[in-house]
């Protein structure tokens, strides 16, 4: 799926650039928003999304599987969150 996707920028964009240059860039990218969102910052990709993170609280409950209950907890942890900017939601209007 990578390959597909850096195939298909190299297509779409005006300048030279190999696929393997792009994967190279490609890889920066992840890395940056990856540094970012783990610094606790959001990291916004223009005309699409913010990516950032969130705090969870712990939860916990029962599973009930027949006559057997048993208890879990899940604690405390951080977690992504991926926003769609508006002017990405809106490419499907006409």
């Amino acid at each position: 799926v990578k390959s597909e996707f850096i195939a298909q920028v190299q297509e779409n964009i005006d300048i030279e650039v190999s696929k393997k240059d792009l994967n190279t860039i490609l890889d920066g990218f992840v890395k940056v928003i990856k540094e970012a969102v783990l610094a606790g910052d959001t990291v916004t990709i223009p005309e699409i999304c913010k990516i950032s993170s969130k705090d969870v609280a712990e939860r916990s409950g029962v599973t009930k599987l027949g006559d057997v209950e048993k208890a879990w907890t899940k604690p405390a942890h951080k977690e992504a969150t991926v926003k769609v900017l508006k002017s990405f939601k809106n490419i499907f209007e006409a």
